[in-house]
């Protein structure tokens, strides 16, 4: 499972670094997750992330078969 954000952020005209800002995490933190390279989430996060760029988890998070 990944987390994509990339579409989100390109619709709200938000970069990484103010949607970091704006939840209260660090650039790197979202830069992970933007990237792909995040291994976790915390729920909490996951639900900032999703009220700033007004998605449900649905709309970010992708199942990928191995």
């Amino acid at each position: 499972m990944k987390i994509s954000i990339q579409q989100q952020l390109k619709a709200i005209h938000m970069s990484r670094y103010e949607l970091a800002k704006r939840i209260g995490v660090t650039y790197p933190t979202i830069d992970n997750i933007y990237k792909g390279t995040s291994t976790s989430i915390k729920f909490d996060i996951l639900e900032a992330i999703c009220n700033e760029l007004h998605c449900t988890p649905n709309d970010i998070l992708i199942f990928e078969k191995h």
